[in-house]
Parts: structure tokens; C-alpha cells; sequence
């Protein structure tokens, strides 16, 4: 990361895209909840845990609306869990042509156009 100063004298930090990122993220099953990921380099890797008693089939997490072309966002579940979640393209992209792709143990997703990602 560097910080750059604009004109008006603020900071603004400018994230090097390279490389890869790790998150973690807990998706609670019946609360139709869907959490965002955040794209900060070319490789984001979520970690998520699946908790609480409904079945997470709408909950889930949503791939960057930042992301750039060949940008791979792999999700993958906690090794304790095994319930299957939903991930959701951002508003106006699409999944092999679907707003919306589920995940049951792991899931490699590649963004291959503007509006376009494939779960490889």
C-alpha cells in the first residue's frame, strides 16, 4: 500500500493490486443476509464460516463490484462446516450467465469481462 496526498492536502491510500488477499467472513443460515467481499489485489481468498439454524441457501457473500478483469476471488468454507451457501454476482454482472452461483465445500470465481465472472 502507498498513501498519495491530492491537491487538497488529504491522504488517500492506493492499494498495490497484485498478490493476493485473505478474508474471513461468517454467513449466518436464515437470516437472508448477503455480506460483499472487497477486492484489494488480483487473488481474494474468503474464507467463510456457516453458522445458525436456517439453511443459508439465499444468505451469502457477493463477489467485488471493484474487481478488475482477470481477478479470481476463491471462496472457500470453513473445514468445520459443510453447509452450502449462495455467492451473488454485484448488480448487472453474472455467474456463467446467472446472477448467482451456490458453494458447497470450495468455489474459484474468475472475472473474464466488465460484467462477467466464470466459476471454474
Amino acid at each position: 500500500m502507498t498513501t498519495v496526498v491530492d491537491p487538497s492536502g488529504i491522504p488517500i491510500p492506493v492499494y498495490n493490486r497484485s498478490g493476493q488477499t485473505v478474508d474471513f467472513f461468517a454467513v449466518t443460515g436464515g437470516t437472508s443476509v448477503i455480506t460483499p467481499i472487497t477486492s484489494f489485489s488480483q487473488n481474494t481468498i474468503c474464507v467463510c464460516t456457516v453458522t445458525g439454524s436456517g439453511t443459508p441457501l439465499t444468505e451469502g457473500l457477493e463477489l467485488p463490484a471493484s474487481a478488475d478483469i482477470g481477478d479470481v476471488v476463491q471462496v472457500c468454507q470453513d473445514a468445520a462446516f459443510s453447509r452450502q451457501f449462495t455467492i451473488y454476482a454485484p448488480t448487472g454482472e453474472t455467474i456463467n450467465t446467472y446472477p448467482s452461483s451456490p458453494v458447497g465445500q470450495s468455489q474459484r470465481f474468475i472475472k473474464v469481462s466488465p460484467t462477467s465472472w466464470v466459476a471454474a
